[in-house]
């Protein structure tokens, strides 16, 4: 059962404008079409028709201007409010023609007129986006205009026709509200559907990633200068899957991840993909976080201390050893694939990091010497000496172990 959880601001004015496209549309071509009643009324009632023309034309016009005004509400998202405004226009509309008519055609075809000046606004208003409240009213009161009309014009018999009429109008009030009610609870059921899409897109993109590839389709590559990288893997875990259930592994495993997860939205990171049991997060991709590079240690630090909690352990109920690597550098960032799209980062910064961690040691955080000396004031760390690292030479590594205490006379 959904959440009936309300639309937000910003999508109702997209599922407003949506609609006011078709009325728009509806209004134009009554607007433009209806003028052609002056055909008939050239050819049944001659005499009328001097005195038929501006209130055909002004009709006409009226409808236009609700056209016009449609899309004037269609380009300033802050005029949408005021379009149940222009249902009352229309109504008025109606009723001002039909009211101008009465002196001139006296009581010729009463009905006609009185039903063509109903149905044409009808298919206008019946698209407006109304509440169902707002389309009672709306329709009750071009149903009582155009039956009061009917009234006024014609005496005798002619006012049975007038009851016929009063029930067709109850009809019609009753499958406007009703489709008005309908039409409400499909927009409440459309927003469900969409915030959950959203929320699964997010679960797999980073947020401003998301919104570029859902408003534009695609996602163009950008050019990171300053991130931080950051790699785990856990010791032995290949020799450990196969002395194990996989079910046991993959729930071990998930344990794990789900901490590693708390970790990276308490510290503002960026989860950005596991890889069997390798866990890739960053800072400062997708932020302005000028200490992402502190951010990513902190994390670290954090992860391997949530290893140690006792319902933190491998299938077998040991401890997990994790090894960590973290390097920082310019990267490029963007989205790869047709289907089942995949943020990444590429660059000599990702290769380093993932190259820190193989070299390093578990209980720690492997990083560079270059990139350590920045930070250097807030962690205890030892040096691992030069290693040579594939496809990167000699480089001298440093094995992070946790945060510097806090020089007491510096308080």
């Amino acid at each position: 059962m959904l959440t009936q959880r309300p639309p937000t601001a910003e999508f109702e004015r997209e599922v407003r404008t949506e609609m006011l496209h078709g009325v728009q549309i509806l209004a134009t071509l009554a607007g433009a079409l209806y003028p052609t009643f002056l055909v008939m009324d050239h050819l049944l009632a001659p005499e009328h028709f001097a005195a038929l023309v501006p209130v055909r034309l002004g009709f006409g016009a009226g409808l236009l201007g609700v056209a016009a005004g449609m899309w004037a509400i269609g380009r300033r998202q802050d005029l949408v409010p005021h379009a149940p405004g222009l249902a009352a226009v229309v109504v008025a509309l109606c009723t001002g023609a039909v009211t101008a008519m009465i002196p001139i055609l006296g009581d010729d075809n009463p009905v006609g007129v009185v039903s063509a000046h109903f149905l044409l606004p009808l298919a206008v208003i019946a698209l407006m986006p109304l509440r169902p409240r707002a389309m009672g009213v709306v329709l009750t009161l071009l149903a009582v205009g155009s039956s009061g009309a009917m009234v006024v014009w014609s005496d005798g018999p002619l006012r049975s026709v007038v009851v016929e009429f009063s029930a067709i109008y109850a009809c019609v009030v009753a499958v406007g509200v009703f489709m008005a009610d309908r039409n409400d609870r499909l927009r409440r059921l459309l927003f469900e559907n969409r915030k959950r899409t959203e929320q699964l897109l997010l679960n797999i993109l980073p947020e401003d990633i998301a919104l570029e590839l859902r408003d534009r389709g695609r996602v163009e590559a950008r050019n990171v200068d300053d991130c931080s990288i950051l790699f785990t893997d856990f010791v032995g875990f290949t020799a450990l899957s196969s002395r194990v259930s996989a079910a046991a592994l993959v729930a071990a495993l998930d344990t794990a991840f789900h901490e590693f997860d708390r970790i990276m939205a308490a510290s503002d990171l960026e989860k950005l993909k596991t890889i069997g049991d390798a866990y890739m997060c960053a800072g400062g991709v997708m932020t302005d976080h000028e200490d992402h590079l502190e951010r990513v240690l902190d994390a670290a630090l954090a992860m391997l201390a949530a290893l140690e909690h006792p319902d933190v352990r491998d299938p077998e109920g040991n401890p997990w050893r994790m090894r960590v690597g973290v390097h920082r550098g310019p990267v490029v960032a963007g989205v790869i694939g047709a289907q089942k799209f995949a943020f990444d980062l590429w660059g000599d910064t990702v290769n380093l990091a993932a190259r820190a961690e193989s070299a390093g040691k578990p209980g720690g955080i492997c990083m560079t010497a270059e990139t350590f000396r920045s930070v250097a004031h807030r962690y205890v760390a030892e040096p691992l000496g030069v290693v040579d690292l594939k496809g990167k030479g000699s480089v001298e590594l440093i094995w992070v172990t946790g945060p510097r205490a806090a020089d007491p006379e510096a308080t």
